[in-house]
């Protein structure tokens, strides 16, 4: 590889890993400065500024000035607008999933609701949050539309943030969750397309009620 590859790649590799560092951070007012990441990470200044900037781009992350970056606020405006697009989106795709599986996927799509299921009973919010991503991106990809595929992808962050959150903080609801999830499953394995876009609908009404509650505004 040449060296400007390298370079590429020490790029890429910086806003990986800075990317999930911000995400998964438990403290959400946590600054980081340029020189802290790069000492801590073992990245080069210009792999971090660089890295930095595209999340910055991205609205991942903010600038503040002579101290560093923090992960922004998301405003209740930015919930509602977030859910609203979502509602138009997941519901058609699980009613036009309904009846349409063949046995392979609906063998798949069980079975993720009953690692779910498992989940949720342990309290293991880690994998509950990481499964919960994984349900809703798995019936979008069946679908296969790719315009809505990549409008999802791109809310997969703010997406990550707000269940990462709700899951962390109130484990005893995976198992509302997950009840939801096998809802929407029932229905599209049943053909019933009514239910299914109802059973999404409901699903993401409730996610999104449960993230503007006040005791749940977070940074």
């Amino acid at each position: 590889m040449n060296q400007f590859g390298k370079k590429t790649l020490k790029k890429d590799q910086a806003y990986d890993t800075i990317k999930m560092l911000v995400l998964d951070t438990e403290d959400p007012g946590m600054i980081y400065s340029e020189r802290f990441l790069a000492s801590q990470l073992d990245f080069g200044l210009a792999s971090i500024r660089s890295a930095l900037e595209r999340l910055r781009s991205e609205d991942l992350v903010e600038m503040i000035p002579k101290s560093g970056v923090r992960v922004p606020q998301i405003t209740y405006r930015e919930v509602m607008d977030f859910f609203e697009v979502r509602m138009l989106i997941e519901p058609h795709i699980a009613e036009r999933l309904a009846g349409k599986l063949n046995p392979a996927q609906s063998r798949d799509l069980s079975q993720l609701i009953s690692k779910q299921k498992h989940a949720a009973k342990v309290k293991d919010t880690v994998e509950y949050h990481r499964l919960d991503l994984e349900f809703h991106s798995f019936l979008a990809n069946t679908y296969g539309n790719h315009e809505m595929i990549t409008a999802l992808g791109q809310m997969q962050d703010k997406m990550y943030r707000l269940s990462k959150h709700i899951h962390k903080t109130h484990p005893d609801r995976l198992a509302i969750n997950v009840e939801q999830h096998q809802n929407i499953v029932e229905a599209i394995l049943k053909g019933d397309e009514k239910d299914a876009r109802a059973a999404m609908e409901l699903h993401l009404k409730w996610g999104r009620d449960v993230n503007i509650a006040p005791v749940d505004r977070f940074r």
